[in-house]
């Protein structure tokens, strides 16, 4: 029996520091996954986005918008975790759509509660 092809997860990285190449790395290394666009300041992550031929762009929610991820694996400093979660949250498209927020979801426990009541309603 013939096995289906299935297409690769398309994922986006928000950060590009130590947590987030170590992410990057494991989307470029596994075959079911496709690196779609990273997230950050710096202009040394330009220059790997430009070289691994994927968008960069300093601004989550129009990466999102644009490169229209599957996923997103958030791996920003901690202050603006909340933040960026919520631009995924806003920009969820379907049910399938998933993605991972480093710890911790805010540095007020308050947030983080409002932000787990509103991804999940």
């Amino acid at each position: 029996m013939k096995k289906e092809a299935s297409m690769p997860v398309r994922i986006v990285v928000a950060g590009a520091g130590l947590i987030g190449q170590a992410h990057i790395e494991r989307i470029l290394g596994e075959p079911e996954a496709r690196l779609v666009g990273i997230v950050d300041i710096g202009a040394k992550t330009a220059a790997q986005a430009c070289a691994l031929d994927v968008p960069c762009s300093a601004d989550i929610e129009t990466m999102l918008e644009n490169a229209r991820p599957d996923g997103i694996v958030i791996a920003l400093p901690n202050q603006v975790h909340l933040a960026a979660g919520m631009a995924a949250v806003r920009n969820w498209r379907s049910s399938s759509n998933w993605f991972s927020w480093s710890w911790p979801l805010s540095l007020v426990l308050t947030r983080a509660y409002n932000a787990i009541r509103i991804s999940i309603s």
